[in-house]
C-alpha cells in the first residue's frame, strides 16, 4: 500500500489541499490525534504480524531443506 501511495505522489511538489484540509478537520488541526494514533498502531501491529509469519514460514522452509539435504547425504553415504 505504501508503494502505491509513493507512486501516486511521484512528481508532485505540493500537498493536495483537499487531503490536508480533511485531515486538519478530522484531527482539529492536529490537536486530537487519538484516532490517527490508533490507526498507526494497528498498521504497525499488522506489519509485525506479517513479518513474524514470514519468519515462521522461513524457519519451516529451512528445516524442510535441511531434512531433504540430510536424507540425500545419508543416501549418498549408504550407496558409497
Amino acid at each position: 500500500m505504501l508503494d502505491d501511495i509513493r507512486l501516486l505522489c511521484r512528481g508532485k511538489t505540493e500537498p493536495i489541499k483537499e487531503v490536508y484540509e480533511r485531515f486538519n478537520q478530522e484531527t482539529d488541526d492536529g490537536k486530537d490525534m487519538a484516532e490517527m494514533s490508533e490507526l498507526l498502531s494497528e498498521s504497525i501491529d499488522s506489519i509485525i504480524d506479517v513479518k513474524e509469519e514470514s519468519d515462521i514460514d522461513s524457519l519451516f522452509s529451512l528445516r524442510a531443506e535441511q531434512r531433504h539435504c540430510s536424507v540425500r547425504c545419508l543416501g549418498w553415504m549408504i550407496l558409497s
